[in-house]
């Protein structure tokens, strides 16, 4: 259930309360002629007139408590208290009368400092006029004695009528509540279902991907072992000569390259599956480096990379996947610059955490790109030409991020890029 729900319910709460009161206030005057009280009839008449001028109030403005206390303090010193002290002080067939208003404030208000507030002037009512008497003050009795105890019985009625009505309408109300809470809840559970069930669904189509990426994985695995074995054998053949070994080694770079390609396919679902075991212990961060440069150059033998390192750093992490990301970082650098310019790689200490910066001198990534560039299978739209997945930025972040590291990108369209790396050291 919203707050508009619930604003109508107190809204018509408020409305039935001050009909009720009305309505009796109509029996109240013609009691009061019955039994000649012109005072009860002429005060009651402006308690009618008063009720009724809050309820279009209210219709008008929606001030909830405004009106609510307004028309508490309308009932106690126009309705009940005044009357009383013209009908006999504590006497009165009117003072229990007194007693709708701290339930009335309960109904309307709820419990809050407004109710403390009317309970306590009506029991200071209450205990006033007896006190009066005592002290000597002399109530008047403003009607015929005659029917005293008709006018009590009458009151007496109105006084349990007026609460039972109130009671039932809180009662309705709160029905009401009941039964949209409940709708609530209901609606809540059926949310709740459909979520676990897109879930689920979920987890078995990341189950099955899994299959079919380590199906895929075998597959062709098996040819490029195959291929492998295959330029292993023509190598080493005497009469191939340099021709023959020059084409064996494209092959295995060729070989190599599929190998890394279905490494970057299968690392995301390994990553996932690995994500709750890391293997911490101390690494060093430059031996992971120096074989990342390696695969990079075994596949690009012209290209130049450079290792700047101000000192010798260790983090405390998980060996494999930190060579992962470092490989992927690095070849990123490699596969989207061109092939004979140089990389450079720069380690070293910031305070407690050691920063890597890996610069290219490729084409650069646009502004627009650059909110996305590690979103898993996103590719910029500079290297939309070049081969790739769009996963590689994705495990590199991921695994820095669960390292608790980060990293960062600065580039502009034709002047490279460079990404910062940020881990926490081991000391």
């Amino acid at each position: 259930m919203d707050a508009t729900d619930d604003q109508v319910i107190r809204d018509r709460l408020m409305i039935q309360i001050h009909l009720i009161t009305s309505a009796y206030s109509i029996v109240y005057i013609i009691t009061s002629l019955g039994v000649g009280y012109p005072i009860g009839v002429m005060m009651m008449s402006v308690c009618f007139i008063i009720i009724l001028a809050l309820l279009a109030y209210f219709r008008r403005s929606g001030r909830y408590r405004l009106t609510g206390n307004l028309f508490l303090a309308d009932c106690l010193f126009i309705a009940i208290l005044s009357n009383s002290i013209f009908t006999g002080g504590s006497s009165s067939p009117v003072i229990h009368w007194i007693f709708i208003i701290p339930v009335c404030s309960v109904i309307l208000l709820g419990l809050s400092k407004d109710t403390l507030a009317w309970l306590t002037i009506s029991i200071a009512g209450l205990v006033a006029m007896p006190i009066a008497s005592t002290l000597g003050y002399d109530f008047d009795t403003l009607y015929d004695l005659n029917y005293k105890e008709l006018f009590e019985s009458i009151c007496d009625l109105g006084l349990v009528t007026i609460l039972f009505f109130a009671a039932a309408v809180f009662h309705a109300n709160r029905s009401t509540l009941i039964d949209k809470l409940k709708q609530t809840e209901q609606a809540l559970q059926e949310t709740n279902r459909q979520i676990q069930n897109a879930l689920d669904t979920q987890r078995k189509a990341i189950q099955e991907q899994r299959n079919f990426m380590g199906m895929v994985s075998h597959e062709f695995r098996t040819p490029l072992g195959i291929i492998s074995g295959a330029a292993s054998v023509l190598r080493l053949a005497p009469q191939g000569g340099d021709d023959a070994r020059t084409e064996t080694d494209k092959v295995f770079r060729a070989v190599r390259r599929m190998d890394h390609m279905i490494d970057m396919l299968t690392d995301d679902d390994w990553l996932y599956m690995v994500a709750t075991e890391f293997r911490h212990r101390p690494v060093n961060i430059k031996s992971l480096m120096e074989a990342a440069m390696a695969e990079v150059s075994d596949l690009a033998p012209a290209r130049p990379i450079h290792l700047s390192l101000d000192e010798p750093l260790q983090v405390y992490g998980d060996k494999d996947l930190l060579s992962v990301a470092f490989s992927n970082l690095v070849g990123n650098a490699s596969k989207y610059s061109p092939p004979t310019t140089p990389i450079e790689v720069w380690m070293s200490r910031q305070d407690n955490r050691a920063e890597i910066r890996v610069v290219d001198h490729g084409a650069g990534i646009e502004p627009a790109d650059l909110p996305r560039v590690f979103e898993k299978y996103y590719r910029s739209s500079t290297v939309k030409h070049a081969p790739g997945t769009g996963l590689g930025l994705y495990l590199v972040k991921s695994i820095i991020e669960r390292h608790g590291g980060s990293i960062s990108v600065n580039s502009s369209p034709g002047q490279g890029a460079t990404f910062t790396l940020s881990l926490p050291l081991y000391d």
